[in-house]
């Protein structure tokens, strides 16, 4: 479950790093409500994730400990 929990933070943070910088151009370049609109659905939908998986792996290290 740890190894999947990694594969699932790394599956968020590439986008969420890729989205950022997109979310920076369309910031100055289009518009920046369309630039902010972006950056915190990018938040949501990617940061939320890569931070939850953090801490169901943190969890699932200190049930490991105590069951061996």
């Amino acid at each position: 479950m740890a190894r999947q929990s990694m594969k699932a933070e790394f599956g968020h943070l590439i986008p969420f790093l890729i989205l950022c910088v997109l979310s920076v151009y369309l910031a100055q370049v289009v518009s920046m409500r369309l630039g902010v609109l972006a950056l915190l659905i990018n938040l949501l939908g990617n940061l939320y994730p890569v931070l939850l998986q953090r801490h169901h792996r943190m969890r699932i290290q200190a049930l490991a400990r105590r069951y061996k």
